[in-house]
């Protein structure tokens, strides 16, 4: 009469056993990609090797702290999320991209200046920086930012043509120039307030600038920056000198002067969102301060200018950091690419540039993992379809149904006392089997869904069940 019960407890471990191999058998590719991509993955965003992502978000623009009236006034501005070069744009790093636009169209773009490789490149008008930018694009098989016309046909490649906010390419993939909004954000590295990158103060263990002493935030040894002017007498720094920023940034003060896009004009009062610069274009914002310029050209509120050409005669290294959408990249060095710039100061201008390089992109969007090949749309509904099947996941019916077995078995032992031998025995067989086969079932569903931690749970319902028909049969 115990026959069937017993052989019931001894064979549902091979029962388990084989429903655990089996189910590696009969897994699902279906069921395992979406495993691959875990929703929380999805949400961060592509790095770029090299640049650094700057993201949405407002921030208080100008001078907070009364320095130079021409700073202000402080306004707030919404800028969008974007990527922007760690470094300034390097003299290699120009020669690298001449030498093949020089081959595909772009016939003009001058060779630029560079103390060596490693420096940042300068003395390029802010023509040749655009143009570069696009020469930088079409190199790595990125869609142009700059266009000669609104409808976005011709592509910028030669001459010097007067660029209008319609003619950018705005949410590309290519190189672009910071505006003048999206540098001061870079520069800033997230500090609200401040003077400096990181602070109120300078030094030249923070920056390579000319320490006149004018200033009372300026800090420790005086004049130009020890490294000393050797060579073509230009007191430039390697690129990346110098402590990054809170965001990643190296050199947002001092070195050289970096080109940004926007035509120069006042600030507005008002809350701007992707403020893009005023439509006069006769002049094009700088900002930074270079190796010959004092603490108070570094500061990252302040604004400069210069025409787009010539070259003037203080603009004896011109820099930039390149930028990119948040989908693109951005990098700094040499003239200004998309983001900020502004004012004029009361004496010579600074004569470098950072060229930033920003990825333009929608900051809104969720972008697909490059290595599932889908587009947007198709990421978006496998998230709703894997939502829906962890929703109605077969686990938590089988847990349901495990915990119905206990129930069934504690009934059966209180009850089995006024049952027959035979029926009793055939109830403890019919709970026992039950029990089994939905264990084993569970191990499977367990097994596909990679709940490895949880499959003491089958085992152990399995146990207690049989366990307690066990003991009420006998």
């Amino acid at each position: 009469m115990n026959t069937l019960p017993r052989f019931l407890v001894l064979a549902a471990p091979a029962l388990l056993l084989l429903g655990a191999t089996q189910c590696r058998r009969h897994e699902s590719p279906a069921i395992k990609a979406p495993e691959a991509q875990p929703v929380t993955e999805t949400s961060k965003p592509p790095e770029l090797p090299g640049f650094a992502l700057i993201p949405s978000g407002e921030f208080m623009m100008g001078d907070a702290l009364g320095d130079i009236n021409g700073d202000g006034p402080q306004h707030k501005v919404n800028v969008s999320a974007f990527y922007m070069q760690k470094t300034e744009v390097s003299k290699a790093q120009w020669d690298e991209v001449r030498v093949w636009a020089l081959k595909h169209g772009y016939a003009d773009l001058p060779e630029g200046k560079g103390k060596a490789g490693d420096h940042p490149v300068r003395e390029v008008t802010w023509y040749s920086v655009v143009k570069w930018c696009n020469a930088r694009s079409e190199k790595e098989g990125l869609v142009p930012s700059y266009y000669t016309d609104a409808a976005q046909v011709e592509i910028y490649r030669k001459d010097e043509k007067d660029l209008a906010n319609t003619m950018v390419k705005w949410s590309g993939t290519g190189y672009r120039l910071p505006t003048e909004a999206e540098w001061e954000k870079a520069a800033r590295g997230g500090l609200s307030g401040k003077r400096f990158p990181w602070g109120d103060t300078i030094s030249h263990n923070d920056a390579n600038f000319c320490n006149d002493g004018d200033e009372a935030y300026a800090e420790g040894s005086t004049g130009y920056h020890p490294t000393g002017t050797t060579g073509d007498n230009h007191c430039t720094s390697p690129v990346g000198s110098f402590a990054v920023n809170g965001y990643g940034i190296h050199d947002m003060a001092g070195n050289v002067w970096e080109w940004c896009w926007d035509g120069y004009g006042d600030y507005s009062v008002s809350l701007e969102a992707d403020p893009r610069g005023a439509a006069e274009r006769s002049f094009r914002v700088v900002r930074g301060g270079g190796w010959y310029g004092n603490a108070n050209d570094c500061r990252v509120a302040f604004r400069s200018f210069a025409p787009p050409r010539p070259i003037p005669a203080w603009a004896t290294g011109s820099g930039w950091p390149a930028v990119r959408s948040h989908d693109v990249a951005s990098m700094p060095s040499f003239m200004p690419q998309t983001p900020t710039t502004h004012h004029l100061p009361n004496k010579t201008q600074p004569a470098s540039r950072r060229v930033h390089q920003v990825l333009m992109t929608d900051h809104n969007s969720k972008p697909a993992p490059a290595s599932t090949g889908e587009s947007a749309p198709a990421y978006d509904a496998g998230h709703v379809a894997m939502k829906a099947r962890r929703k109605f996941s077969p686990v938590r019916v089988m847990l349901a149904a495990q915990v119905a077995s206990v129930g069934l078995a504690f009934w059966f032992m209180f009850y089995s006392t006024s049952m027959s031998c035979a029926a009793s025995c055939s109830m403890g067989s019919i709970i026992c089997l039950i029990q089994s086969v939905n264990s084993g079932l569970l191990v499977v569903a367990l097994v596909i869904e990679r709940k490895w931690l949880l499959l003491v749970l089958p085992l152990a319902f399995w146990f207690v069940v049989c366990m307690i028909v066990f003991v009420s049969v006998h």
